[in-house]
């Protein structure tokens, strides 16, 4: 998705905000639920020596983490809707 966006950013400049946003909406849950994962886990990348801060499947499934992520990407997506239609929003005016 970051590929095709950067290949059609400035071919399609009317919609490329709107690539950018549903990227955020679809991409943030579950990058967000990742960080959280690796923060609460130490040693992450030494197999023999990690540690879950879940004892077990079902307190992690029961934690709500995977929820976390729904209000941080839909945020973020709201930000960058009203950026980018704040950055044009000069040029619709000059040109009504």
């Amino acid at each position: 998705m970051l590929i095709l966006l950067g290949i059609t950013w400035r071919r399609y400049t009317a919609t490329n905000w709107l690539l950018l946003v549903m990227m955020a909406v679809w991409m943030l849950p579950s990058i967000v639920t990742s960080v959280i994962i690796y923060w609460r886990c130490g040693d992450f990348f030494h197999y023999g020596q990690a540690v879950s801060y879940w004892p077990t499947f079902k307190a992690y499934s029961q934690s709500g983490i995977k929820f976390v992520g729904l209000p941080v990407s839909f945020g973020l997506a709201l930000l960058i809707g009203i950026g980018m239609w704040w950055k044009r929003l000069p040029d619709r005016l000059a040109s009504t």
